[in-house]
């Protein structure tokens, strides 16, 4: 497999160890189906988008993820917020706050280079990177937060992004995602 630094002209603007370098090193650019951008990393973060280490409980975003999980999918609720099963199937989890330059380019590299990706732009600051994906699918929603629901600014409830993702990959003759999580 070939890792981001292997495959980026521009890696010096990767930093030398990132807070996210988890999600690079579980998810390299050949094996990336699915790219799920959001905000930022949670304080009990494990180096993924709206990941918490198994032992961390859930963040406030978890209960609607999963609510929505749930009702798009049918699954049970999982037992923990930690996502790397995911991660471990081609799915990044980028956090956009913590460089927005690193990426905007890891965004242009994957949609110029691998055409049938499928992007999860999830909040209004993983949206403003929506001009730097040239090909593959899109599917924009609200960030998955309480806010966004008392404000009644919530589009992410209904989204059905998870079923999305996968009828987009099959289309494509790509595995689709097991979003299943214990």
């Amino acid at each position: 497999m070939t890792s981001w630094k292997q495959k980026l002209p521009w890696q010096r603007l990767l930093p030398s160890k990132p807070k996210f370098q988890r999600a690079l090193d579980l998810c390299p650019p050949d094996k990336v189906k699915v790219v799920i951008v959001g905000d930022r990393l949670y304080e009990q973060h494990n180096g993924l988008a709206f990941s918490t280490h198994p032992k961390a409980g859930f963040e406030a975003s978890h209960h609607i993820i999963f609510k929505e999980y749930r009702r798009d999918l049918g699954f049970d609720l999982p037992r923990t917020g930690d996502l790397t099963s995911w991660a471990e199937q081609g799915v990044l989890l980028l956090p956009s706050e913590e460089n927005k330059l690193f990426t905007f380019c890891l965004l242009r590299y994957l949609s110029t280079n691998h055409p049938h990706i499928v992007y999860l732009l999830w909040g209004a600051k993983a949206e403003r990177f929506n001009p730097a994906i040239e090909q593959g699918r899109v599917f924009v929603a609200s960030l998955p937060s309480p806010l966004n629901i008392s404000y009644g600014n919530d589009t992410f409830t209904g989204c059905s992004h998870f079923s999305e993702a996968n009828r987009y990959l099959e289309e494509h003759g790509i595995k689709p995602v097991n979003w299943k999580l214990r």
